[in-house]
């Protein structure tokens, strides 16, 4: 088998971080994640699950629900290896890079707006900001530490990422504020 991509290896983690589990609940981890960088939409996850069955990275357990069945997934031995190898050591050199913004990759062309419009889409990207940081912290506070240390951890990374791109809009809106003036 050619190597797995990155969402591959993550769904693969969250078949063993839930397992034995469905489909349905391998497609709210990533509904509800709160990245736009992963797709939950049934058409990827559950082609994405029948390659890595097929692989035999995950195993498929049909039981009786209601009138019909489910499939409940589960890592093999092979899937645990394809896992803890993609998990690292080492680390790829790609992960050290920018994650995904897309406030960033509009700031380029900001340049075509007007001036109001320029400050009305760093103030909205500010709110917008406000508003997931403090959902995620709400989380992190709700979170408790014992039941899953990674889990957390991986919270409170996001969390200091926002406020990372927090300190950078700031910055984006004094200098926008005085080349517009």
């Amino acid at each position: 088998m050619r190597e797995a991509t990155e969402l591959e290896s993550t769904v693969l983690g969250v078949v063993w971080l839930r397992g034995p589990c469905t489909a349905y609940v391998v497609r709210q981890e990533f509904l509800l994640s709160g990245s736009a960088h992963w797709s939950g939409s049934a058409g990827a996850i559950y082609p994405l699950l029948a390659r890595l069955e097929q692989h035999g990275l995950i195993k498929a357990k049909e039981s009786e629900w209601g009138r019909g069945s489910k499939k409940e997934y589960s890592v093999t031995r092979r899937g645990m290896t394809a896992l803890r190898s993609w998990i690292g050591p080492p680390l790829p050199e790609w992960t050290a890079a920018p994650t995904f913004d897309p406030v960033r990759t509009r700031l380029s062309f900001l340049g075509a707006l007007q001036p109001e419009q320029r400050a009305e889409f760093v103030a909205e990207a500010q709110r917008n900001l406000e508003r997931e940081l403090g959902r995620i912290r709400a989380l992190v506070t709700s979170f408790r530490v014992q039941d899953d240390p990674y889990e957390y951890l991986s919270l409170v990374g996001t969390v200091h990422e926002l406020e990372g791109r927090q300190r950078w809009l700031e910055e984006v809106a004094r200098v926008v504020s005085s080349y517009d003036q």
